[in-house]
């Protein structure tokens, strides 16, 4: 039987020369091989960037995979082993952003990663998904560009915050995609930053109401009542629609909105008749509830 390698037993700088031949793993041995001793050890940056050279198969690969870990120091040392020029065409800045590393994203930033160029041009839109406004704040000081994409993702997933970053930072609010994707956010406060918005009202006012009624007419589908107010309250043109939107709101079942359609003023004599039938047929109890609560006769 061969006797154990007493690896604790060298001294720290020769255990640290060690790990860098060990680069099977980020770490040079598996975590939970690790006591807190070795792992102090193992987690100096340059030996953790220099297993990475020694364990991928170029820079760049290194570079890529130490983006998604975030470790900013570890970066600093890869980006500088490659030229700035090749820099920009490794989207590293997108994985960084994806990770929600914002320490990462300055880092490779700083290190000259051009947020506009070849697939780091999505590195705002992952951040947006990731509702992490921080980076998108921070890449929009650094002159990204794909502003338009990214406010659609922020608006699809619901961040007020990153909507708000890329409306100060000239994002267009007018396109019908965009409005369909806030509205099935279902966040009223989504909502209402965007119809605060002068430059939406401008594009209301010229739109013949496609939006707006596009606008309703979604907000009802998805049964987002709050979401209808809003829109009831800044668009006052859709009242008009109130009456049809009752039909499609019981329709599927969603009480709460043909409650507001109701306290907004929709005619019960136009579209409660009808209403109430195809509540019946399809058993929605809460709708018609609402009907018996306004006094309607025929249930």
């Amino acid at each position: 039987m061969s006797p154990l390698f007493r690896l604790l037993a060298l001294p720290t700088e020769l255990i640290q020369r060690v790990g860098v031949f060990c680069a099977d793993h980020r770490l040079a041995f598996p975590t939970p091989a690790l006591n807190r001793y070795l792992h102090a050890i193992f987690s100096f940056p340059t030996s953790i960037a220099t297993r990475a050279l020694r364990h991928f198969p170029s820079s760049e690969a290194a570079l890529l995979a130490e983006s998604l870990c975030g470790d900013a120091p570890v970066l600093a040392i890869l980006c500088r082993r490659m030229p700035r020029a090749i820099l920009s065409t490794v989207p590293a800045l997108g994985r960084a952003a994806w990770a929600g590393h914002l320490a990462a994203v300055q880092c490779l930033l700083d290190a000259g990663a051009d947020p506009n160029v070849g697939e780091n041009n999505q590195a705002i839109v992952a951040a947006a998904y990731q509702k992490s406004a921080d980076i998108v704040r921070l890449l929009l000081h650094r002159g990204a560009t794909n502003k338009q994409e990214a406010l659609l993702m922020a608006a699809q997933r619901g961040s007020v915050a990153c909507v708000r970053e890329l409306l100060a930072h000239g994002a267009h609010p007018d396109a019908l995609m965009l409005w369909g994707g806030v509205v099935q956010s279902g966040v009223p406060e989504l909502v209402e930053v965007l119809l605060q918005d002068g430059r939406v009202r401008a594009v209301m006012a010229d739109d013949e109401n496609t939006v707006p009624r596009a606008l309703i007419f979604a907000a009802v589908q998805c049964g987002h009542a709050e979401t209808t107010l809003l829109i009831l309250k800044h668009l006052p043109d859709t009242h008009a629609l109130k009456d049809g939107l009752v039909l499609n709101a019981a329709s599927r079942g969603h009480a709460d909105v043909v409650k507001v359609l109701l306290d907004s003023g929709a005619d019960l004599k136009q579209c409660g008749g009808a209403a109430i039938r195809v509540a019946t047929e399809k058993g929605h109890d809460r709708v018609l509830q609402v009907f018996r609560e306004r006094g309607f006769v025929d249930l």
